[in-house]
């Protein structure tokens, strides 16, 4: 949760170096990486989606037990074929020990060039990335047992600063996945 802080350069630095290779992390600018990670970080909407306040109405009527993770990977039988993927947060509900609401949080660093319309731009993105959402949706939909109605989905555009919320369908075709998730 951002209330509990945000992690440092230094903590940044131990997680790049945690989670790439020695060849990865040649190939990239940790240090220009963290600094950019910094600026998303800035922007109040982003902010917001990092934040337990966002999840206020989920404690209605009753106080819900939150959880969240980071990278949850998925290897599921969904749709009669084998996906394999990772969620890059997820924030889970839960009313004892049962799953009563969720929410998939997509972020994405793609750039919008100076010549661009925002706004076209924006609903090109949500056209690109809905499908890999809906899928990662109905996959903890399956797994828990939820409604469309108890299932939120999230695209959080980190380089301009935008959280868009995208409608849950009940079925979405699984060859409009994104290529970071596998469909087997």
């Amino acid at each position: 949760w951002i209330e509990d802080g945000a992690p440092g350069r230094k903590r940044l630095q131990e997680l790049a170096n945690a989670s790439k290779t020695l060849d990865e992390l040649s190939q990239i600018r940790v240090p220009e990486w963290i600094d950019r990670f910094g600026k998303y970080l800035e922007a109040p909407e982003v902010r917001a989606a990092l934040s337990r306040g966002r999840y206020e109405a989920w404690h209605r009527p009753k106080l819900l037990r939150l959880e969240v993770s980071r990278e949850r990977r998925l290897l599921e039988q969904f749709d009669r074929q084998l996906v394999r993927g990772s969620i890059d947060r997820c924030v889970l509900g839960y009313d004892g020990e049962r799953v009563v609401r969720g929410e998939v949080l997509d972020f994405k660093i793609d750039q919008v060039t100076e010549s661009s319309d925002l706004e076209a731009w924006i609903a090109d993105r949500i056209r690109e990335h809905s499908p890999q959402l809906r899928l990662y949706g109905g996959v903890l939909r399956q797994q828990y047992g939820l409604r469309t109605d108890q299932l939120d989905l999230t695209l959080v555009l980190l380089s301009v600063g935008r959280v868009v919320s995208i409608p849950v369908v009940s079925t979405e075709p699984l060859s409009d996945a994104s290529s970071r998730t596998q469909v087997l």
